[in-house]
């Protein structure tokens, strides 16, 4: 089955995002994973209309969960929340997303793992930053507060933050965790 093919399916809510997600460069490493032809068993027909899925349908589902997630969290533009999620999940911490076990049996471990992946990157940025500036570590509530507080250029968190863009990021962060510099 097509990519195309799974993200029209009615139990697909975030179809226009993961389109967007799709045409990025890095998404086709991800899927890349995934062994097409290998079919799971599912416990109930009623939300796939089939007891048995592929790897890349799972694989869409769980991604439109996360998106589903987020948007549930982040009162931010379409845009910014849909580069986010790119960001996020193009990380080492996606595996809940090649995940097997049913979503609807397992949200909590979901929920938690979504937090494990949208923190990823945040948590190795502020890490890496720490040794150029003064900054706290914020948890999942605290930085999604302050993301909703600020709105703008919020995806800066979760961008690649390297010793040779330190200089462009530094006074951004500043900004969004109100620190002079």
């Amino acid at each position: 089955m097509m990519i195309d093919e799974i993200i029209n399916k009615n139990y697909i809510k975030n179809k226009k995002r993961i389109l967007s997600i799709i045409k990025d460069n890095n998404f086709n490493s991800l899927i890349n994973k995934i062994d097409k032809n290998k079919m799971i068993n599912v416990p109930y027909e009623s939300v796939f209309n089939s007891n048995q899925i592929s790897l890349l349908e799972l694989f869409i589902f769980n991604l439109d969960n996360y998106i589903t997630f987020l948007k549930n969290y982040l009162n931010i533009s379409s845009n910014e929340l849909t580069y986010i999620v790119s960001l996020t999940i193009n990380c080492d911490n996606n595996k809940i997303l090649y995940d097997e076990s049913y979503y609807y049996d397992n949200i909590g471990k979901y929920e938690r793992e979504f937090i494990n992946l949208f923190m990823f990157n945040y948590n190795k940025n502020i890490d890496f930053l720490s040794h150029y500036m003064y900054i706290n570590k914020r948890d999942f509530k605290s930085l999604i507060d302050n993301m909703n507080k600020k709105k703008k250029r919020v995806y800066i968190y979760f961008e690649n933050i390297t010793p040779e863009n330190t200089n462009f990021f530094i006074p951004i962060i500043c900004f969004l965790e109100d620190i002079n510099y």
